[in-house]
């Protein structure tokens, strides 16, 4: 597998809300609630892959009362010189190679948004979620 050419991931949209019935904030304790729907979509002839997700993170109190909820989406094109080969299609390759990347751009994009509120909070970024 060569890649031709990449369109690098663009953002289709960026949400962050903070309810606001939460109003106590020092010292909460909590845990973040983390999904990850993707689709992969190859051209026909398999020289193009697709990969469009959306990461969506809800940050939850000790108590299960929701403090936030922000989401990004977003998309990533792959061109290949040649078709890609059904072992290259299967679904750990393509989730190593072309997912777990957009999953981690959209990490990156999302925990930024979320610090620049000045909310601090955290997430895990190393592996995004993966259905077996």
């Amino acid at each position: 597998m060569r890649i031709l050419k990449e369109d690098p991931l663009v953002i289709t949209s960026l949400s962050f809300n903070i309810n606001p019935t939460f109003t106590n904030f020092d010292g909460v304790e909590g845990r973040s609630l983390i999904s990850f729907p993707v689709t992969t979509k190859f051209r026909e002839d398999g020289k193009q892959l697709v990969v469009e997700g959306t990461l969506m993170v809800r940050g939850v109190s000790s108590d299960d009362k929701e403090i936030y909820s922000a989401s990004c989406t977003g998309r990533a094109a792959f061109w290949f010189m040649e078709p890609l080969t059904e072992k290259e299609k299967a679904e750990d390759f393509v989730y190593g190679n072309f997912i777990k990347p957009v999953y981690h751009m959209l990490s990156f994009y999302l925990q930024h948004n979320i610090l620049s509120s000045g909310l601090v909070t955290s997430f895990p970024i190393v592996e995004p979620p993966f259905r077996a």
